[in-house]
């Protein structure tokens, strides 16, 4: 690719322009601090949109921003020849992406929205998504369309890890306004993984079988109360939460499992020994698990569940299932 290096007035680049942009990582006070103590050591590749009359971007977005925001006037640049293709340009911001980094799952997504305005899917697929570590399948391209298409306050909650990706996808499905009210609990709860799966599955139920949107859902009055506690971590509201649409899912399931809590505690099971009833309540299966350490334990723990045959509490929560 020919080009050529010479001074550019930075007032003729626009950053807004990301047309060969997929970089999500905007901060650049480390690296603005490099360029104000040693200067500009890699010069950024632009290219000159004669249509439009400003320079794109190709490599080097961050720097830019970074001489930018030193207040440079100029900035000296390798500029490409004119008449590169667009997708030419494009492999070339990629491919200098690849060379030093690993690009995190929405850049991942960036790219391969943009490799598919150039290049049909199978070549996309075959040839580009391997490079980027990824399995070269439809359903790996469906995801990342997903991802591509969000919104950039999801886009940014999945980059600084608040909202895992797979959950992400999952939200494409909802409305934007539902979207939004997630992310917006999100931004005041942690919560795993499998604990945003699971709340974003208890959401969808719960719409779906009351008719309300995850704004009525979220704005509960027990859940903001949940929500407004000073004294809780983040993790402990967000275990709160889950908790608290779960019995709201499942509300006859929550009243048998408090019941059942509550009739346990009367027993006064020693250590050691658990009743685990049948699951979901329904059969009349239950387990009893004994852990002990030597023969005189066994025994004792044998004599006092013989006993609890007798315990009218015991035959009460028995008939109660």
């Amino acid at each position: 690719m020919e080009y050529v290096a010479q001074k550019v007035a930075a007032s003729s680049i626009n950053v807004e322009d990301k047309t060969f942009i997929i970089s999500t990582v905007t901060n650049s006070d480390l690296l603005q601090k490099s360029i104000e103590r040693v200067g500009l050591l890699n010069p950024p590749y632009l290219y000159f949109d004669s249509v439009k009359q400003y320079y794109q971007i190709v490599c080097g977005y961050r720097r830019i921003l970074a001489c930018v925001a030193c207040g440079w006037q100029e900035i000296t640049a390798c500029v490409i020849a004119s008449g590169t293709s667009r997708s030419e340009l494009f492999l070339f911001s990629l491919y200098d992406n690849l060379a030093h980094r690993v690009l995190n799952p929405i850049e991942q997504a960036l790219a391969a929205a943009k490799l598919i305005t150039y290049f049909t899917e199978d070549m996309v697929m075959r040839d580009y998504l391997p490079l980027m570590g990824l399995h070269p399948t439809c359903k790996t391209l469906d995801h990342l369309r997903c991802l591509a298409a969000l919104e950039p306050a999801m886009q940014d909650a999945v980059v600084n890890g608040t909202l895992h990706e797979a959950v992400a996808v999952k939200l494409a499905n909802s409305g934007s306004e539902d979207r939004k009210v997630f992310i917006d609990l999100l931004s005041q709860v942690h919560l795993s993984v499998s604990k945003q799966e699971e709340i974003l599955a208890h959401c969808n139920d719960i719409a779906l079988r009351d008719g309300v949107s995850y704004r009525d859902i979220f704005y509960d009055a027990a859940v903001r109360q949940i929500v407004e506690q000073e004294k809780l971590t983040r993790s402990q509201k967000g275990d709160q939460v889950r908790a608290r649409l779960r019995k709201n899912r499942f509300p006859r399931l929550s009243q048998r499992e408090e019941k059942f809590l509550q009739q346990s505690k009367r027993l006064h099971l020693p250590s050691g020994v658990q009743l685990v009833p049948p699951p979901f309540f329904e059969g009349q299966t239950f387990r009893l698990q004994i852990e002990f350490d030597d023969r005189k334990a066994l025994e004792d723990k044998t004599a006092y569940i013989m006993d609890l045959i007798k315990n009218n509490n015991f035959n009460d929560l028995l008939e109660d299932c």
